[in-house]
């Protein structure tokens, strides 16, 4: 085989039967090992498998060039090194294929655990068997950790299945089903801290936006938040105002200052749609819309709508996020968990995000990331929930 392609390659069938013999080959690979790696790492040859010509020209292009370290190609090197390197074409093209394969289960295993964790999967921790959990923790953790750092770690479901995704991305072979059999198991044995719950800003249920500040320095376009799961507002007006960065009006989560719906401003701040005069300290109630759509009332005997919508409920959004979000972002949205660091996940308490781009990343999650779409699982009065929950961490 060698020598047919090294005849092909250089039209010289005496040379290359010359060379395409078991002396030829050691020759080829003493100028492999005694020379080529003098400037090349051997991985670095050898990752790519080629033909006898396609070597042949890399050889000689290794030969023409000026010699500034190493030692150099000599012109009878060329075909012996030439002769080795096709002979084990097929061994690097088998290595090629297996590396390959083996990224493409790294990259299901990394997947499939993505999936479990962010696309919303049950968050209840599985049925535990003891003597399984503990056979899988033998053969896949402490092949890298110590027992006593596993456990010293601590946690509840949540924190140890961050942990064993995080194991994933570093390519732990473990399935989703493994990880949550793990993850039950080790916060069963090994629970949180004491005390550790109720720590961080999501400590305080109920608290709303401290700062106030509803802008966006980076969200995508869509500067009308519409088609994006959003609640309808009564008021084109009260739509386009809810998602301006810059005004907090009729951000669901500015908190209510009195009962008079009267707030720091002098204007109305009761909940997302309302239609309060801002800036003069007013309580008159807002002047009658004319109906239109469905939110129009008083011709066909309907009651008419206000204009006002609920507010969102904080210890409902609190839960969902603790329940599905927790796993990467962490219980303070900060994403310092094993698995959000892994991931890069963002620092929600830091973020910027209007109440419509956070409603869209929620609902259609972040190209290019591996932030995935809630879309179907959290919507209507859960999302409104969510998304005031996540600006009260700021």
């Amino acid at each position: 085989r060698v020598r047919r392609h090294l005849a092909e390659a250089t039209g010289d069938e005496a040379a290359a039967a010359a060379v395409a013999t078991p002396e030829g080959l050691a020759r080829g690979r003493a100028v492999l090992t005694g020379k080529c790696t003098s400037c090349h790492d051997m991985r670095t040859i050898l990752r790519k498998p080629r033909t006898a010509g396609e070597w042949l020209r890399v050889v000689e292009r290794m030969r023409d060039k000026p010699m500034v370290f190493g030692v150099p190609v000599e012109e009878e090197d060329v075909l012996p090194v030439t002769a080795y390197l096709a002979a084990v074409t097929p061994r690097i093209q088998r290595s090629e294929r297996k590396r390959a394969g083996d990224e493409a289960t790294a990259r299901g295993r990394k997947q499939a655990m993505l999936s479990a964790v962010a696309d919303g999967a049950d968050p209840t921790p599985p049925a535990v068997d003891p003597k399984a959990a503990e056979a899988l923790l033998a053969s896949r953790c402490t092949e890298c950790h110590e027992r006593d750092t596993i456990e010293g770690h601590g946690g509840d479901y949540a924190e140890w299945l961050s942990v064993v995704a995080a194991m994933v991305e570093e390519g732990a072979e473990v399935s989703p089903d493994e990880a949550r059999l793990l993850a039950a198991y080790l916060a069963e044995r090994f629970p949180e801290a004491q005390g550790h719950e109720g720590g961080g800003h999501d400590g305080a249920e109920g608290e709303g936006d401290r700062d106030g500040n509803g802008g966006d320095h980076g969200a995508p376009g869509d500067e009308t938040g519409r088609g994006d799961g959003a609640p309808a507002e009564a008021d084109p007006k009260a739509d386009r105002d809810a998602n301006d960065p810059s005004d907090t009006r009729n951000d669901p989560t500015t908190p209510l200052s009195d009962a008079s719906g009267t707030g720091a401003d002098g204007g109305n701040t009761s909940a997302a749609g309302s239609h309060g005069t801002q800036g003069h300290g007013s309580t008159k109630p807002p002047a009658k819309k004319k109906p239109h759509g469905k939110h129009g009332g008083g011709t066909d005997g309907t009651k008419p709508s206000t204009g006002t919508a609920p507010k969102p409920d904080l210890a409902r959004g609190r839960a969902i996020f603790l329940a599905k979000c927790k796993t990467c972002h962490g219980r303070d949205g900060r994403g310092q968990t094993a698995y959000g660091k892994k991931l890069g996940v963002p620092d929600l308490s830091a973020s910027s995000l209007s109440s419509a781009a956070l409603r869209r990343v929620i609902l259609d999650g972040r190209p290019g990331t591996k932030m995935r779409p809630f879309r179907g699982k959290i919507e209507g009065a859960d999302l409104d929930a969510v998304v005031a929950f996540v600006r009260s961490l700021r």
